[in-house]
C-alpha cells in the first residue's frame, strides 16, 4: 500500500458505521474512486479495509495492555480509536477471544 492510499483510506474508514458513498460525499472523494480503491484494497490486503482497521485496533490494543499496565481499559479503547469502551470490549473479545480484562 502507497503512501497515497493510506491518505485516502484514513478519512474513509473513520466511521465504520457509514457506506463508502457516504464516506465518499464526506471526503469529497468520487464514490467509484472509492469502490475501487476498497475493491483494490482487499485484493491486496486479503481482508476488507474495515476488518483490517479493526485488527489494526486491537493489535495497538494488545500492545498497550502488554506494556501499560496503568491505562485502563477506557484509555486504552480511546487510544486505539474507539468511541465507546463497550465497543472496544465487544471487539476485542471477538478477535481476540478473551476479554480486555483477561488479556
Amino acid at each position: 500500500m502507497t503512501s497515497r492510499h493510506v491518505e485516502v483510506i484514513r478519512p474513509l474508514l473513520l466511521f465504520e458505521d457509514r457506506t463508502a458513498t457516504q464516506r465518499a460525499q464526506e471526503t469529497d472523494t468520487h464514490p467509484d474512486t472509492v469502490r475501487t480503491f476498497l475493491r483494490r484494497f482487499t485484493e491486496a490486503a486479503g481482508t476488507s479495509p474495515p476488518a483490517w482497521l479493526q485488527q489494526q485496533r486491537i493489535g495497538r490494543a494488545r500492545q498497550l495492555l502488554e506494556t501499560k499496565a496503568s491505562m485502563t481499559l477506557d484509555d486504552v479503547a480511546a487510544q486505539c480509536g474507539y468511541e465507546s469502551p463497550e465497543t472496544f470490549r465487544a471487539a476485542f473479545r471477538r478477535v481476540a477471544g478473551v476479554a480486555p480484562a483477561a488479556y
